[in-house]
């Protein structure tokens, strides 16, 4: 199918009682069909609404409109399977369309038969839609842990990293900016990996115990998860001291440290070197700086040192990577100051 047709704003085909602006947004019987007829309709959605989408590419095919633009900022790379042929863009695309429209005697649209383009654009990508951290009831614990794709059924795994496929760093839908921990968590995972991690932050059941206790669940409580006679015996003194791969300090007063034990599941004899990249305005130590493992399965602890250098609003983001050739164990930093009292100077 290759077939050009005219292209209009909704508004200009506004029916009854319905004024230009209603009509932009494609609602039920607000579409005049003689002007619609023939023609592919640019629509709206309102922002954070739960219109359908669907329906108004059903309101403009009852219209006799053959085709639908629609500006829509959030779900632009969300699949939506339209009655007719349609395609959703974002509102700086959409302003380009109506500016088109609007300055051209005779503007014309083109609909083209669906293809798979490849590799025509970086991957991978955060979708707008993807569940985004801080960690709204324990922000001492990163949300996401990882990222890994699946949208619209078609997926590639990608190596876990904080790159795409053309080295820059990951981007996020809508607006493409910069990603950090909070939408990718550690990063994109190869299940690959796992078959040799190097190192492994080990965690046992006693452990998310203690974490429970240490975020105020009494032993009600803690029964209600575990189903047996568990008690609040042990527990953390924060709940950053789960043995967690990354490391999260939401509110840094002056300096903190945490500990964190790593098992070697990788060469018996091998060599661990720390490397840091601080967050913005965050001193960070690794102590020790090595970590020599002489066997299978040993653990070895470290403890990693935070202090505030130059204090910035908001989170800060940062990695710890332990190398031992071409073995990378890379935990996320993610560290937010504690804002000062009003009057006071450091």
């Amino acid at each position: 199918m290759n077939a050009t047709a005219r292209i209009i704003s909704a508004s200009e085909a506004n029916a009854g009682y319905f004024t230009p602006y209603q009509s932009s947004y494609c609602l039920d019987s607000s579409l005049n069909s003689t002007i619609a007829r023939g023609k592919v309709l640019v629509c709206r959605i309102a922002e954070g609404s739960s219109e359908s989408k669907l329906a108004k590419s059903k309101v403009v095919k009852e219209a006799g409109g053959v085709g639908m633009v629609l500006i829509d900022e959030a779900d632009k790379d969300v699949a939506i399977p339209f009655v007719i042929p349609s395609a959703i863009v974002g509102k700086e695309i959409g302003r380009e369309i109506l500016s088109y429209i609007n300055n051209t005697r005779k503007p014309m649209s083109r609909i083209s038969r669906a293809k798979t383009v490849l590799g025509s654009q970086p991957a991978p990508r955060i979708a707008s839609f993807s569940s985004k951290g801080p960690n709204s009831l324990t922000p001492e614990i990163l949300k996401p842990d990882v990222a890994a794709p699946g949208l619209n059924i078609l997926a590639a795994w990608s190596l876990a990293t904080i790159l795409d496929k053309n080295d820059e760093p990951i981007r996020v839908d809508p607006e493409g900016r910069r990603a950090n921990s909070f939408d990718y968590g550690s990063g994109f995972v190869d299940p690959a990996r796992v078959l040799d991690p190097g190192l492994i932050y080990d965690a046992h059941p006693k452990d998310y115990k203690a974490f429970l206790c240490s975020i105020g669940y009494d032993e009600k409580s803690l029964r209600l998860v575990t189903r047996d006679n568990s008690t609040c015996d042990q527990t953390f003194t924060t709940a950053s001291s789960l043995n967690y791969p990354s490391i999260t300090v939401p509110n840094l007063k002056d300096s903190f440290s945490v500990t964190r034990t790593v098992t070697n599941v990788g060469k018996p004899r091998s060599v661990y070197k720390a490397v840091v990249s601080n967050p913005v305005g965050i001193n960070v130590t690794v102590v020790p700086k090595q970590l020599m493992f002489k066997r299978y399965g040993q653990k070895i602890k470290f403890t990693v040192n935070f202090k505030v250098a130059a204090p910035s609003k908001g989170y800060a983001f940062g990695f710890l990577t332990w190398t031992s050739g071409d073995a990378r164990v890379t935990s996320p930093l993610v560290v937010q100051a504690a804002p000062f009292p009003k009057g006071l100077m450091r």
